[in-house]
């Protein structure tokens, strides 16, 4: 609404953008923060991974487990996102935080999937 007032789009055009872009492209800390973000992003999968493939199989063969599992799981799947990462970043560094978050999204995710595999083996 602000923006209708003043007369100015909110964000930038693309075409105003994409100097700025391509510049940063020249730019050696450009990709050393790419890379951070994938590695970050590579650490939670496999954490999300590990864990979900070894949580979710004990789930599908054991019913007590996943009865056990299902309000967490449920808890994890219903957080929101944007409010749970602010207080975790602020409870600890970013680069933990953004680990922790992304583990937390994809957890629940992983947990289902391996369950449901276990579950639908068929036992002839």
């Amino acid at each position: 609404m602000i923006a209708a007032i003043v007369n100015k789009p909110a964000f930038p055009t693309p075409i105003a953008v994409t100097p700025t872009f391509f510049n940063l492209l020249g730019i050696g800390g450009t990709y050393l923060a790419i890379g951070g973000t994938f590695f970050r992003l590579l650490m939670a999968f496999l954490i999300s991974f590990v864990s979900g493939a070894l949580l979710g199989t004990l789930g599908g063969y054991f019913y007590r487990f996943d009865a056990i599992m299902k309000p967490i799981v449920g808890f994890f799947r219903a957080l929101p996102t944007a409010a749970v990462m602010l207080i975790i970043v602020a409870l600890v560094n970013p680069v933990m935080g953004t680990i922790i978050v992304s583990t937390l999204i994809m957890f629940p995710i992983l947990y289902a999937a391996f369950k449901d595999g276990v579950v639908r083996i068929n036992k002839d």
